[in-house]
């Protein structure tokens, strides 16, 4: 399995890091016109990802803005990164957010309390 990386369109979508080594970072603002389509690469290297995991991954969200599909892609990517536990694997979820920016942090903990995941709220 090789890392992806996929950078499309500055200031409307975000830069996905995706390592075999269990780093998984997701940046910048995340506003593409088809969010499902952008990431469907995405969402298919996870798929191979978890079939032989690290026992630790890392997934950081370091996001200035998020739309509301794209809320509903990273619900589903969350999802699917949970079912690591399930095999035993270490799972970190770290928030990167503004010092006051109190949207992103409610953001974050609607993610942390639907999917029942703990986050770790990083200020910035």
């Amino acid at each position: 399995m090789r890392n992806y990386i996929l950078l499309e369109v500055p200031n409307k979508s975000p830069e996905i890091i995706l390592t075999y080594t269990g780093e998984i970072m997701i940046t910048g603002n995340s506003k593409p016109e088809n969010p499902h389509k952008f990431y469907q690469e995405c969402f298919t290297w996870i798929d191979q990802f978890i079939a032989s995991a690290p026992k630790r991954v890392n997934v950081t969200f370091d996001l200035e803005y998020i739309n509301s599909t794209s809320v509903k892609v990273y619900s589903l990517i969350l999802k699917k990164l949970k079912t690591l536990t399930d095999q035993n694997c270490e799972l970190t979820v770290n928030w990167r957010h503004e010092k006051e920016d109190d949207d992103s942090v409610d953001q974050g903990k609607l993610f942390e309390e639907n999917l029942q995941l703990k986050f770790n709220f990083i200020e910035k």
